[in-house]
């Protein structure tokens, strides 16, 4: 399986609780919807990071990717301190210039 830059780096970050490192793979303008919620630009989604690494302790382990030509779809198996772990959920980005632009998360 191979994940397109900067997604080896955001999950290895994301997973050591580094939220610096993380958000650093994002645009400066980015979009994350996660959990019906959405967080706009950098320092907004540090602070998702933050709060949902603080709450939840996820650890996901990518197990699949495809690409439609728009987006980046990664299934992975999230597990950490939520009713239900471990759950599989789908990442679905959108990568532009190296960084990625838009993160759905269902």
């Amino acid at each position: 399986m191979h994940l397109p830059e900067p997604l080896p780096e955001y999950f290895r970050a994301a997973n050591d609780g580094n939220a610096e490192e993380a958000s650093a793979c994002f645009a400066e303008e980015a979009v994350v919807h996660d959990e019906d919620q959405e967080h706009q630009g950098r320092a907004a989604i540090r602070g998702w990071i933050e709060e949902t690494t603080a709450k939840y302790s996820p650890l996901m382990v990518p197990r699949d990717v495809t690409d439609d030509g728009k987006n980046t779809i990664v299934t992975a198996m999230v597990s950490g301190a939520f009713p239900g772990s471990p759950i599989e959920l789908e990442y679905c980005f959108q990568i532009r210039r190296g960084r990625i632009a838009r993160l759905e998360i269902r």
